[in-house]
């Protein structure tokens, strides 16, 4: 770590003063451990951020963009702009690595996926991206369709009710309070009034709820957050001027029921009354997402590096170096472009591979069930689920039925 200057003055000359050559989008950190996307990379941290490893995916080229990265149910999720799969899920935080995107819409057999915002909501993983939000079903093993259209942002707000945004002027926002089987569209929206005569949607990027109001963040010049206090029927304007950064990442942090923070490009805005009222500093560069760790700490990912707060007041700062580290991690199918041809499938017994070889069998936790050099493989005895196939330098994603 290099101990810098005031996060005033750090932020201010951010583009300057960032020593780390770091660009981070996506982070999730709890007390001392950490999962951040530098650059193209992803890291991980145990000892808040004194050693760093560098996580190995499931990709021949590891030049992936973490953008998205959340947690549930010890399971680690961290979803890419760029490889084959675009989700990877560690069920032993990041030792082991798979590829998990069954249900993503796909492009000549690979990945479409252009994450934009992820979320834990009423016990489901939620991503969000080019077409629309989807939850994990364990059950079928594969992403489910929740709300359609080019996803914004999505919040749990109060137990069993999610709200979640399509994120453009001319789609809508959407509520659902009976754990995601049924969504309705909110019955108003807040609009940015251009003229007297033509207004827009305010493109939904973050929601935040503390108390009984109900924060939302947009990302048009002018006023760009509103809040509600009776659920979307009323709104007002609560902070204008400034431009919401739209790639992706959290734009509020909430700290406790009455302080959260809110990052509108290079302008932090914190409350500690709930909401009522609002105070800033300056951020200088613009801040992609933040966090909380270490019970009172904040770590701020932005393109010029990853800085940690010394609390919640923005009075300090300490840029974080994520370099130097060791490669760890087992990417289960490291593997080259080049895919196994293999029938029937899905399949509920026999599978037959092109060419007699060892082969290996995996589930979507890397966890090895098969290996062997029998043609046809017999897996009539292993769970119904979905499962990644080497042989070589091949790979092929296997479905049993």
């Amino acid at each position: 770590m290099k101990t810098l200057i005031s996060f005033f003055s750090l932020l201010s000359f951010g583009v300057a003063l960032g020593q780390c050559d770091n660009d981070v989008k996506a982070i999730w950190a709890r007390n001392d451990t950490a999962f951040v996307g530098v650059n193209d990379s992803l890291f991980r941290t145990f000892d808040g951020g004194t050693s760093w490893t560098h996580m190995s995916l499931p990709e021949t080229n590891q030049k992936l963009s973490p953008r998205e990265i959340e947690v549930l149910n010890n399971e680690v999720y961290v979803f890419t702009n760029n490889g084959d799969a675009r989700v990877y899920v560690s069920s032993d935080w990041g030792n082991r690595w798979a590829a998990q995107w069954e249900g993503i819409e796909s492009i000549s057999g690979y990945s479409a996926l252009v994450p934009r915002y992820a979320g834990v909501c009423a016990g489901k993983i939620y991503i969000g991206g080019n077409n629309d939000f989807k939850y994990w079903n364990t059950d079928s093993a594969k992403w489910i369709s929740a709300v359609t259209g080019y996803a914004g942002a999505i919040k749990e707000i109060a137990p069993d009710t999610v709200w979640a945004s399509t994120g453009t002027s001319v789609s809508t926002s959407f509520q659902t309070m009976d754990d995601g089987s049924n969504w309705i569209a909110l019955s108003s929206e807040p609009r940015y009034v251009i003229t007297p005569t033509f207004s827009m949607g305010m493109a939904l990027e973050d929601i935040l709820k503390l108390g009984s109001r109900i924060f939302v963040v947009g990302t048009l010049n002018g006023p760009v957050v509103y809040k509600t206090e009776d659920f979307g029927v009323i709104w007002e304007n609560v902070i204008t001027g400034g431009v919401v950064n739209k790639e992706n990442g959290k734009k509020v942090l909430k700290i406790s029921e009455s302080e959260a923070l809110i990052a509108i490009s290079g302008t932090i805005y914190k409350t500690t009354d709930g909401g009522a009222t609002w105070t800033s500093f300056s951020a200088g560069a613009t801040v992609r997402t933040m966090v909380k760790w270490k019970t009172d700490k904040v770590l701020i990912g932005a393109s010029t590096g990853l800085f940690e707060l010394s609390d919640f007041e923005g009075t300090s700062s300490t840029e974080i170096c994520v370099a130097g580290s060791s490669n760890g991690g087992t990417a289960v199918g490291s593997f080259s472009e080049q895919k196994i041809q293999v029938y029937p499938n899905p399949t509920r017994g026999q599978l037959q591979l092109p060419a007699e070889g060892y082969y290996q069998l995996f589930d979507v936790t890397g966890l090895l069930i098969l290996e062997g050099n029998a043609n046809p493989i017999d897996i009539s005895s292993i769970p119904v689920g979905t499962y990644l196939l080497l042989q070589g330098n091949a790979r092929v994603r296997v479905v049993k039925q």
